[in-house]
């Protein structure tokens, strides 16, 4: 069995169990699959391969984690990229709540915050505990995500508005 921190895996091991016929999206211990986990330890090469092979970008663990909810928390933002560009869905929850933009912004990972929202991450989600992307950036003091992740809810409320012109004056500049 691989354990969490994939101590011993190799490029050449996976690309090898994989030319033997192993299943790409087999689920180990907590229903993890092996996408997960090198995402989660930042693995760029076995994230690649595996992607290349046809892994499952939106596979979830037993509590709703997927890869790009690791690699939020991870904070590499070159596999967040890799998984988006294969199709890795911003919006999936898990089990308590939370989703790859809270994920990132709890650990301040500003760059993967900032591609989350590009790829029109939801703000407004919140977890179990009723935390938010938001309010988990300014609870752990990651001031430059708090501050990004504020001027993007302003811009989405002024963008809904019906009255832009006037809401802007007031409330957003």
């Amino acid at each position: 069995m691989i354990d969490d921190r994939m101590e011993g895996v190799t490029i050449e091991g996976v690309r090898t169990v994989l030319e033997r016929g192993a299943a790409i999206d087999v689920k180990g211990a907590a229903d993890w699959t092996l996408l997960m986990r090198a995402s989660r330890v930042g693995n760029r090469e076995i994230v690649r391969l595996l992607l290349e092979q046809g892994a499952s970008v939106n596979a979830q663990s037993a509590n709703g984690y997927t890869a790009l909810m690791w690699v939020s928390i991870h904070g590499d933002l070159y596999i967040a990229q890799l998984l988006l560009e294969q199709g890795a869905i911003v919006g999936i929850q898990s089990a308590d709540g939370y989703n790859a933009l809270i994920c990132a912004s709890e650990r301040g990972h500003i760059d993967i915050v900032r591609l989350l929202l590009d790829q029109s991450a939801a703000i407004d989600v919140q977890t179990e505990n009723g935390y938010n992307a938001l309010s988990l950036a300014k609870k752990n003091k990651h001031t430059e995500t708090e501050e990004l992740l504020s001027l993007h809810s302003r811009i989405c409320i002024c963008d809904s508005n019906t009255d832009l012109q006037a809401f802007q004056k007031e409330t957003c500049w």
